[in-house]
């Protein structure tokens, strides 16, 4: 490399380092809002603590997306940093013209990337349409023991990736032991969430890694998970919580 090329990259080396740095934020926002750092975080799964991978992969899910603080971070510091750096050499007046008008076009780059939207994360919408499918079969439940005072053959759940059947025990009542019908397979959700079903028709929400209960059925048996996300569209999957 020649003197007047070197020279040339040291009188210059503002514009490439705030050029470096852009692309870096607008990389790390990438990361966050296609959820590519969720899925890199799933991998620790089994290597972490369960309280600690856990708790950091809610954290990381209801945070992937281009609003958040931790996804904009960057661009923050990019901005402030320039729109400090423009105010201070313009009262000294040693910034060149060339220089000024980058530094603008940089800034203006910079807080589009923080303009505000309506959009939220994506687990959050998990959550909702995961609830939504057990109230409604939690609803066909309850009006079912109110008519009949026993339990039906079977509860069907129904989302738009698959569609489960869960059998019940015959000539089940009412005033039988309330137990679980159906729960989300492990990991159906960032940090662990389950959403359960309860023979009463009644919905909750838990983490088992906090309490590390057991689920027990009527037959004695450790109630298994039923849910897959990964289940093809269309496909009916039967499920026997109690054999």
């Amino acid at each position: 490399m020649k003197p007047d090329d070197l020279s040339f990259f040291k009188r210059n080396r503002w514009y490439f380092l705030l050029i470096i740095f852009f692309f870096f934020a607008y990389g790390w926002k990438i990361l966050w809002a296609n959820e590519l750092l969720l899925h890199l975080w799933g991998k620790l799964f089994g290597i972490l603590p369960d309280s600690y991978f856990f708790s950091c992969e809610e954290f990381i899910a209801f945070q992937s997306h281009g609003n958040t603080l931790p996804a904009s971070l960057f661009f923050w510091m990019f901005s402030l940093g320039i729109l400090i750096y423009m105010v201070r050499q313009t009262r000294k007046k040693e910034i060149q013209a060339g220089f000024f008008y980058f530094l603008i076009v940089l800034f203006l780059a910079s807080t589009c990337n923080l303009l505000p939207c309506l959009c939220r994360a994506k687990e959050y919408g998990r959550r909702i349409r995961c609830q939504s499918d057990l109230r409604k079969s939690g609803m066909e439940l309850k009006l079912y023991l109110n008519k009949y005072e026993v339990l039906p053959s079977e509860v069907i759940i129904e989302n738009p990736h698959d569609r489960i059947v869960v059998p019940l025990p015959l000539n089940a009542k009412m005033s039988d032991r309330r137990h679980v019908v159906y729960e989300d397979a492990p990991r159906t959700h960032a940090g662990d969430l389950r959403h359960r079903l309860w023979s009463d028709g009644t919905i909750e929400s838990c983490y088992p890694w906090k309490t590390g209960e057991r689920i027990v059925t009527p037959a004695g048996g450790i109630h298994p998970p039923h849910r897959n996300s990964m289940t093809e569209k269309g496909k009916t999957q039967k499920t026997d919580p109690f054999q």
